[in-house]
């Protein structure tokens, strides 16, 4: 009989449908069935599993109806059950699939760090394991000293990814950017917490020193407090915008604290110098390629974006790509998936 695992994520809204699909990539490549079910109802969401349901349910915080709408799932044995997310996880624990081997997987800091939830934890659900996206949230994760921290990563879909991504001048063309000037990008939704006007202001003190280049955003977000000049577009979001990451001379990613770092890792893909914080999980993504500000201000990130336009862009892509092959690959997330199996089959 062949094995078995379960995937149960709240919805398929970018990154999680195209992240589940990877799982079942990685399953796959292991000879493993694996079924997905969404939650709430599809976003319409490009890259989805191809084993996948839909509870469509409204308020993904009724358990019951979470338990329900799982109940025939309930009655089959599963080799492993993994939740994406605290939603997924709240709703099984106390049902027949926690009798399974069950893996929670956090993709943000503080998945427990609410009293109440650390309580259910030790209460309902002591037998189900933690993961974490990268060391740094497994660590937070892990219940003692003596136990193991669990890291599933996010990993890419590398010949997807290879058949999607556009050469400069076509990625150049498709936003309407003009060739010529050198290219900083910053990619995510326009939020306080991802510092954007720390973006302008750090490109404002590179910009005199680099007279012909520009900043491009990409994410949509409110930008009427953002700083309006002729060298600044904000191009609102793009659909699949890792298609898009060669018009970039360099990305500049100031975000303080991150549990991954998705666009980091599509970024090194791409062979796109990074300028980020060495902390959390952009660190974890890059290591020695990133390039990392001597102090967290506009001065620090400016001095980092001019390191990070010299670098030598083949090197730095033929050095990133064996990082993703050796850690962030579909390959690399099935042979995480099989240490789980294995270590931790209940006897």
């Amino acid at each position: 009989m062949s094995r078995r695992i379960l995937q149960i994520c709240p919805h398929d809204v970018s990154p999680f449908g195209e992240l589940c699909h990877r799982y079942e990539l990685a399953a796959q490549s292991l000879g493993i069935e694996m079924t997905t079910v969404f939650l709430g109802p599809t976003e319409g969401t490009a890259e989805v599993p191809e084993r996948v349901s839909y509870l469509n349910l409204d308020d993904l915080a009724d358990t019951t109806a979470i338990r329900r709408g799982l109940a025939g799932l309930s009655r089959e044995t599963w080799d492993m059950v993994i939740c994406h997310r605290y939603r997924p996880y709240w709703a099984i624990a106390r049902s027949p699939l926690a009798d399974n081997l069950c893996v929670v997987v956090a993709h943000e800091f503080g998945l427990m760090a609410r009293r109440q939830r650390r309580w259910n934890r030790r209460l309902f659900a002591s037998k189900m394991h933690f993961a974490g996206v990268s060391p740094q949230v497994a660590e937070e994760l892990r219940a003692g000293p003596k136990q193991e921290p669990i890291v599933l990563p996010n990993v890419l879909d590398v010949p997807a990814s290879a058949a999607g991504l556009l050469s400069r001048s076509d990625a150049l063309a498709a936003l309407e950017l003009p060739e010529g000037p050198l290219t900083v990008g910053v990619v995510g939704r326009i939020h306080y917490k991802k510092r954007p006007k720390l973006s302008a202001e750090a490109f404002a003190r590179f910009a005199q020193k680099t007279s012909n280049s520009r900043l491009v955003f990409l994410g949509g977000g409110d930008t009427r407090e953002l700083p309006q000049a002729d060298n600044i577009f904000y191009l609102g979001q793009i659909p699949q915008a890792q298609k898009y990451f060669r018009a970039f001379d360099v990305l500049l990613h100031p975000v303080q604290i991150e549990a991954f770092g998705m666009v980091v890792l599509e970024a090194m893909y791409a062979g796109v110098p990074v300028v980020t914080l060495p902390q959390g999980g952009p660190r974890y993504v890059l290591d020695e390629l990133g390039v990392y500000p001597s102090e967290d201000s506009p001065q620090g990130f400016a001095d980092a974006l001019m390191k990070a336009v010299e670098l030598d862009r083949d090197k730095l892509l033929q050095q990133g790509r064996l990082r993703i092959d050796q850690h962030f690959s579909i390959a690399a997330l099935a042979r995480s998936l099989d240490h789980v199996l294995t270590a931790y089959r209940p006897r």
